[in-house]
């Protein structure tokens, strides 16, 4: 599109109204020279004390100091230097509304022009959207742990990173045993509600380490330990929390984990290495009757 100097107003208030999103012609100081009816419709719904957003002395680069970001500002007189054509960039006011986020669109109109077109469009739904979608694809729809894929993509980048810093990290594997036993005897319900409990402890074990369900009973893990002592001693202090009685609807279910460990690169340098010889690790603890088992 191309609109004509903003000497010729109604001309260019006219293609302006023609933009379906907010939009409005800034002169190089970033100041607004003329905005269309939902610029106008965007400042009445912000309801925030922004001259930027209502055209009455403010300007740009009073959105950018919010935004705290050095590089879109950087980015953004490179623009208004007309050292570069156009800028794309995303922003939100999440301190003021839950979550309501903008992309915009920054145009030099000319080569040699000191007028600029900004566009900007409100993406708050398609950033819920977003979020939905990814839950649903990384999240345990039932402990709210991370899921297989969250998993996957979390074990590639700690490999990478490990490989690249030539650090080492544990795997654990732990599986709730008679979970199906549950199941048949008092149903489903009963058997999630104790999933869930155990996914509760198993957080507060870890910490800030990540759990993930990869099956439905089985939860996977990263500990950062140096050596296997270490990581033997926190299984130790670990068990008994985790195993105490859960009482659920007048009944008393007690846990019974099984937990697999293996050491990267000691134990498998590929995810599916490493994986396939935790639940290898998990064989042998049932094997040798014991609460855990290395691999190796």
């Amino acid at each position: 599109m191309i609109i004509p100097s903003v000497d010729n107003g109604d001309l260019s208030l006219e293609l302006l109204e023609g933009i379906p999103d907010p939009a409005a012609i800034l002169d190089s100081s970033g100041r607004v020279l003329l905005h269309n009816a939902q610029w106008r419709k965007l400042s009445h719904l912000l309801e925030i004390d922004i001259e930027f957003f209502t055209g009455t002395g403010g300007n740009l680069y009073d959105l950018i100091h919010l935004l705290d970001n050095p590089k879109i500002k950087e980015d953004l007189e490179r623009v208004f230097g007309l050292q570069s054509r156009s800028l794309c960039f995303e922003f939100g006011f999440c301190e003021h509304f839950e979550e309501r986020s903008f992309s915009a669109f920054l145009k030099c109109l000319g080569r040699a022009s000191s007028c600029f077109i900004l566009v900007l469009k409100d993406t708050t739904e398609m950033m819920g959207l977003r979020k939905t979608l990814k839950s649903i694809i990384y999240e345990d729809s039932l402990t709210g742990a991370g899921n297989e894929n969250a998993f996957n993509l979390f074990l590639y980048n700690k490999i990478y990173e490990a490989r690249n810093s030539g650090s080492s990290f544990f795997l654990f594997c732990l599986e709730v045993d008679r979970v199906r036993e549950i199941i048949a005897m008092f149903g489903k319900r009963v058997a999630d509600a104790f999933l869930l409990k155990i996914s509760k402890r198993l957080s507060i074990e870890l910490k800030e380490n990540r759990l993930f369900r990869v099956q439905y009973d089985t939860f996977v893990g990263i500990l950062e330990f140096s050596e296997r002592d270490s990581l033997s001693r926190f299984l130790t202090c670990a068990f008994p929390d985790i195993e105490k009685t859960i009482v659920f609807q007048n009944l008393e279910l007690k846990p019974t984990i099984k937990v697999g460990v293996c050491q990267f690169p000691v134990d498998g340098e590929t995810a599916d290495d490493l994986l396939s010889n935790c639940f290898g690790a998990i064989y042998r603890a049932k094997r040798d009757e014991v609460r855990w088992s290395f691999y190796g």
